[in-house]
């Protein structure tokens, strides 16, 4: 992501009383959802995250990106979850 602000938390847990919960709702059939931080997505090629993340059940999936992360040279914290339908 190219986004000058990309960094700035626009939300977080604990800072109030309430929290205001967004949502999207999308159809997942046969598919895979990944979540993932920066220190992922900014430092291993996104043909490597699908092939990781299309190979292995999701624990699995999981352990080979943060790896794949770290053999990056990711300074940024790794936070990875991967999910199938």
């Amino acid at each position: 992501m190219l986004h000058p602000r990309k960094n700035i938390l626009t939300q977080a847990l604990g800072l109030s009383a309430r929290v205001q919960v967004d949502l999207d709702l999308a159809e997942l059939a046969d598919g895979v959802l990944l979540v993932s931080s920066d220190g992922l997505h900014d430092h291993v090629p996104e043909s490597v995250i699908r092939e990781i993340v299309l190979e292995d059940d999701p624990g699995t999936a999981c352990r080979r990106l943060i790896d794949a992360a770290r053999d990056a040279a990711s300074t940024d914290n790794t936070t990875v979850i991967v999910a199938r339908a």
